[in-house]
């Protein structure tokens, strides 16, 4: 019998299950996004090439934590055609993980991803050695497929005055945003709360923490008459007493690894890490390139574990 790939023959339905997989919340869409900005600020950096290091969160929120608008923009490397096809494209390898580079992407996730698991349409707009780029991506209920669409400069509508401006700077970058969040699942927390959720995730700690990057959120809360709030997002690491600093062997595969646990003398959360992605307690799972995850193991529901990072 002849060896043969396993066929798809209904991809974008994979494509939309893998989305809202992936995404189940916005701060799911939030870290997609940045550590795709931050992997391509990591790039100029690898070139030794000058950056702000700038990533702009924008999030206007509605009566019942509804989100009514949503974009993510950077002023890092910015894609040609060529590479704004592949970010679209499924399974496609652009971070740059392949070729050693010290990324967090391995299989282009994170683009389209966050933009059909919020269940909306999302526009592109970027710029690479001075060519502008524009594409929009939805997903069509009445053909059940996930589609885009990439435009020439002149036939397309901005209709975002961030937009404009964005486009008027003449930089390097790229600003994702999201028309329409469609999924009724998402719903996010007022100002304080999503700052929290944003600077703490345990997979932004190094991004937010790094001297080489400057990101800002603004909050635009149209239940109080659209009050607007623009803050740092910076993660500050808890003070704690190290009880445990030493190389261990892995078990079965005879590597070593720093383990490094800190204690806290007031417990950091009642509920477990799976619920809460941006909670202080646990174990960070680092490589050079990124924080994989963040475990407390056979103790994810032990309370008693919940006084120790590292």
């Amino acid at each position: 019998m002849a060896i043969k790939e396993i066929p798809i023959p209904k991809p974008s339905r994979l494509i939309k299950q893998q989305a809202e997989a992936t995404i189940q919340s916005l701060i799911d869409a939030v870290v997609e996004l940045v550590t795709n900005s931050d992997d391509s600020y990591i790039r100029l950096e690898s070139e030794e090439k000058k950056h702000t290091g700038q990533i702009e969160i924008y999030v206007s929120r509605e009566k019942g934590g509804r989100v009514k608008e949503f974009y993510i923009k950077d002023f890092a490397e910015g894609m040609s055609k060529e590479d704004l096809e592949k970010a679209i494209a499924y399974g496609e390898e652009i971070s740059g993980f392949i070729e050693g580079k010290s990324v967090r992407g391995l299989l282009g996730r994170g683009l389209k991803e966050a933009i059909l698991g919020l269940g909306g349409e999302g526009e592109i707009f970027t710029r690479k050695n001075g060519i502008l780029n524009i594409a929009k991506i939805w997903w069509d209920d009445k053909q059940r497929k996930a589609l885009y669409e990439i435009f020439e400069n002149s036939s397309y509508n901005f209709r975002l005055p961030e937009i404009e401006k964005f486009i008027r700077q003449k930089e390097n970058g790229t600003f994702i945003r999201i028309i329409k969040v469609k999924n009724e699942k998402i719903r996010i927390p007022e100002y304080e709360g999503l700052k929290t959720q944003i600077s703490n995730h345990y997979a932004l700690r190094d991004i937010n923490s790094s001297p080489k990057r400057d990101i800002r959120l603004i909050f635009v809360d149209l239940k109080k008459k659209g009050s607007r709030v623009e803050s740092k997002i910076e993660f500050q690491e808890p003070k704690g007493e190290l009880i445990f600093n030493e190389l261990v062997r892995v078990p079965r595969y005879g590597d070593k690894i720093q383990v490094k646990i800190k204690e806290v003398l007031l417990s950091f959360t009642a509920k477990s890490l799976r619920l809460e992605p941006w909670n202080n307690a646990g174990i960070l799972i680092k490589t050079k390139g990124a924080i994989l995850d963040n475990q407390l193991f056979r103790y994810d529901n032990d309370p008693a574990a919940y006084y120790f990072f590292g």
